[in-house]
């Protein structure tokens, strides 16, 4: 029996004539080596036993097959230039992929893609403020303080590191999670990490809807900080961080055991990170756009 392909003109036409001599649906699929359920639905949806024409069909077949669709990146430019960055920080189609999944799927809405958005959300997390509540500055990146937060996760499941990066300065920071990533201790290790930053650089963060964060109102009383919520299935509207993780996975690797990493291995990690000339800094470091602003602040 045959499932799946599509039907043939003669195929059609032989339905006709069954229908025709008053046989039955389910002898018709059986004579032409298909499921009752592909024959079924083809009378059905062209006009029923009484109106069926295999001509007509044929048509409306073709033309449905023949009308040009979108593809999903055609879709939705703002996750194909996401994906194109992705790759380009060579991080694998694999990765991507299961990121994605994490996130919801890649059938979001994307920041800036039509329609207004409500400012807060109440759900699981209880009230989100949503991303277009954030300064313009945070927005933008123009000023040192509003970081991008996130969570990436080790080989099945069971490990996890925060990751923390300042939008306008790609800083990071980040904590070791030797508990899991429970809501408590993703809570307790963003504080700690915070504290390490002067309170006036604590402006805002973002992060994503996943339940690590169902603690975010204490996060925001502990360090003074704003929490803001990027929409579901849209890791793209955390480009910083979503590019940074790629950059981290080059120390830490891809579906391995994170637990291993204390935080002292993860300091000098970040450090390393941090002190790296970079070229959209004209070749000055992270570090030294963060003391920048630092000196800026206290003069």
């Amino acid at each position: 029996i045959m499932a799946g392909a599509v039907l043939s003109a003669h195929e059609r036409e032989e339905i006709r004539v069954g229908i025709e001599v008053e046989e039955s649906l389910s002898d018709i699929a059986r004579r032409l080596g298909r499921v009752p359920s592909t024959v079924t639905r083809e009378v059905k949806r062209n006009g029923g036993r009484s109106s069926y024409c295999a001509v007509a069909a044929q048509g409306q077949s073709e033309r449905l097959r023949s009308r040009p669709r979108d593809t999903t990146f055609q879709g939705n430019p703002e996750l194909a230039r996401h994906v194109e960055d992705r790759l380009r920080a060579k991080d694998s189609p694999t990765t991507i992929a299961i990121e994605l999944a994490r996130a919801g799927g890649i059938g979001g809405d994307c920041e800036g893609c039509g329609g207004e958005k409500s400012p807060k959300k109440a759900g699981p997390l209880g009230t989100l403020n949503l991303i277009p509540q954030r300064p313009p500055v945070a927005a933008e990146r123009s000023e040192v303080g509003h970081f991008e937060g996130d969570l990436i996760i080790g080989a099945r499941g069971k490990s996890a590191i925060v990751t923390l990066i300042d939008g306008a300065g790609r800083r990071n920071l980040l904590g070791d999670l030797p508990g899991g990533y429970s809501t408590e201790n993703v809570l307790a290790c963003c504080i700690e990490l915070f504290e390490r930053m002067p309170v006036d650089l604590r402006g805002s963060l973002t992060w994503d809807q996943g339940r690590e964060m169902a603690r975010h109102d204490d996060l925001a009383d502990a360090v003074g900080i704003d929490v803001f919520f990027a929409e579901p299935h849209s890791p793209w509207m955390r480009p910083t961080n979503e590019n940074f993780n790629g950059l981290l996975r080059r120390y830490v690797g891809k579906g391995t055991d994170l637990s291993v990493y204390s935080q002292d291995d993860l300091d000098v990690i970040s450090h390393r990170i941090n002190t790296m000339p970079r070229r959209i800094f004209q070749w000055a470091s992270a570090q030294d756009r963060y003391n920048a602003a630092v000196v800026a602040r206290t003069a």
